[in-house]
């Protein structure tokens, strides 16, 4: 356990060899940083650009090229790889683990173009299936 006698925007830093910070615990607000030495959220992976103080965890990519985020699957995956919750538990838009979008609302709002993209949209109702196919 580490404890400090006073609250400090830099109460623990794990710093690279230029001094850079590569995981900073901020104790004053308690934030943490990793990538950062200014956590503006209660996780921030890296810097962004236009600060969100409502979100929990921020996350920058600091380049045009990399990916904010990775969720990979496991082989076998059968658990839905993310979810969105109601607060009383309830799922209410999933990542399935074979990429499926499943939404509780009937609105799903879709924007790919390859050569066409069929939506499956899912009523509250199982035996109404909606379908659309979009030529790009």
């Amino acid at each position: 356990m580490f404890k400090n006698a006073t609250n400090s925007t830099t109460a623990f830093q794990v710093q690279d060899s230029s001094g850079n910070a590569v995981f900073n615990a901020d104790t004053y607000n308690d934030r943490i940083g990793v990538g950062t030495s200014t956590a503006a959220n209660e996780l921030s992976v890296n810097n962004i650009t236009t600060a969100d103080s409502t979100a929990q965890v921020a996350i920058g990519t600091n380049g045009v090229a990399n990916k904010g985020l990775l969720i990979q699957a496991t082989a076998g995956q059968t658990a839905d790889l993310m979810e969105t919750q109601s607060s009383t538990g309830a799922v209410t838009s999933s990542i399935t683990a074979t990429g499926g979008l499943t939404a509780s609302a009937a609105t799903v709002n879709v924007l790919v173009c390859s050569e066409y993209l069929q939506l499956n949209l899912g009523l509250p109702n199982p035996t109404s299936q909606r379908y659309c196919r979009l030529w790009c």
